[in-house]
């Protein structure tokens, strides 16, 4: 009888890295018979059209200096107008100490029943004329909570250098409010108090070094980008925010009535029902009125921001428009091997090539006019090299292919799909 020869255990292995190697290099080619690829042009197909991703803004008025609509969770960018320009932002700026503080929260170095004592200088900032303000009495305390409450819903100047004190002083404060902006890889900014008046309105209270003439200066898009940290990393801001009214001081003799400032809020001016509208800041000065507001949409936070309209019903009025028209015209999809058939394709012949008993990768998603469906979508398909050397296991990357400017993002886009 015939002996069967084995190979030897040396050969076996060679073979082994070979057909790795083959498979390396076969899998493009494999994925391109069964046309999974990008077209010619390098744009994306919507069945019998080539579509982008619009703006509302190219075929809208805008009566603003700047205004951007962002998902508060990718980045997206919906709308815009002039985002990276450094404007004046008035009491928006009070966001930043509002993010110290919920940081201080969740780290365990104050309580929201804590009780704050008022200085003499902030309570006399409390009660200048033509100020956003809630009364605080010298010597009185407050707690962080109450404070908190004064500060985004009536905007109250002295009643954020109060909270901000009792983290650090002031100046303190000023620096830990810009490492955080350096953080967020944001540069061009001026921020040289916590609430945003005009340096020359603050007296002994500003900070040293700052210009007496300075003014708290950020762009649209730098303020959606901390806006959208706030409500991210501390959504239990939103539960104050979301309030049209709150009774501060409740129960003592110093007790009030207190009323937010977002008219787009339920019993706002400007409100509308269909809108869940749960926040955020007010801010104005002599340049113009300027607000940012989140919005719950599919259980997505959405940052609009506009800054410098020409008056408080220009601020609210177009906000809300934009607000309405994104709600009525965009959905959100989910792209992934469920909903898109080339992912499904280049999902099912990755697992077959290497012989893999699942392969898994994240959803995308992504906001898009209503027409637009997740199957619409076409990918450019990489090998992922730098996965394979690190990890020495096949990868591949699918990049979403779409044209110039149908979407963009704040920060790197994440229109990428990777399968492992």
């Amino acid at each position: 009888m015939a002996q069967i020869r084995r190979q030897p255990r040396k050969h076996r292995s060679i073979w082994l890295i070979l057909f790795k190697i083959f498979g390396v290099l076969l899998i493009p080619l494999v994925l391109i018979a069964f046309e999974i690829r990008p077209t010619a042009d390098r744009s994306f197909q919507i069945k019998q059209t080539n579509k982008q991703i619009p703006s509302i803004t190219e075929s809208a008025d805008l009566n603003a200096q700047a205004f951007i609509l962002t998902d508060s969770q990718t980045g997206q960018i919906i709308y815009e107008k002039n985002i990276q320009q450094s404007l004046p932002i008035a009491s928006i700026s009070k966001i930043i100490p509002v993010y110290l503080i919920y940081q201080a929260l969740k780290e365990g170095k104050i309580k929201l029943t804590d009780q704050v004592k008022i200085r003499p200088e902030i309570a006399d900032l409390s009660t200048v004329s033509g100020l956003s303000n809630v009364k605080l009495n010298a010597n009185s305390t407050y707690s962080v909570e109450d404070l908190l409450y004064a500060t985004l819903l009536s905007s109250a100047n002295a009643g954020v250098m109060a909270l901000s004190e009792h983290l650090a002083p002031l100046d303190q404060i000023n620096q830990a409010e810009q490492d955080f902006l350096k953080s967020l890889k944001i540069e061009d900014f001026l921020i040289v108090n916590v609430n945003g008046l005009p340096n020359d309105m603050l007296g002994s209270l500003r900070n040293p070094g700052t210009a007496v003439d300075a003014d708290n200066k950020m762009s649209a898009s730098a303020v959606s980008q901390v806006a959208a940290k706030l409500v991210t990393d501390f959504p239990a801001v939103l539960d104050v925010s979301k309030n049209s009214t709150y009774k501060f001081k409740a129960g003592t003799a110093e007790a009030q009535d207190l009323k937010s400032t977002n008219q787009l809020l339920p019993g706002g001016n400007f409100a509308d029902p269909k809108l869940e509208v749960v926040g955020l800041k007010t801010g104005t000065n002599d340049d113009g009125y300027s607000f940012v507001a989140t919005l719950k949409k599919d259980q997505r936070l959405m940052t609009a921001v506009i800054l410098n309209a020409p008056s408080d019903q220009a601020r609210f009025g177009q906000t809300r428009d934009f607000l309405r028209r994104f709600q009525q015209n965009y959905h959100l999809i989910t792209i992934n091997s469920d909903t898109n058939p080339n992912v499904k394709k280049a999902a099912n012949l990755f697992k077959n090539q290497y012989d893999l008993k699942s392969v898994e990768s994240k959803d995308l998603t992504l906001w898009v006019p209503n027409e637009v469906k997740a199957e619409d979508f076409h990918f450019k398909l990489e090998f992922d090299r730098a996965y394979f050397q690190q990890t020495k296991k096949p990868g591949l990357t699918l990049t979403l292919d779409l044209p110039e400017n149908s979407a963009k993002f704040m920060t790197d886009s994440p229109l990428v799909l990777n399968l492992r």
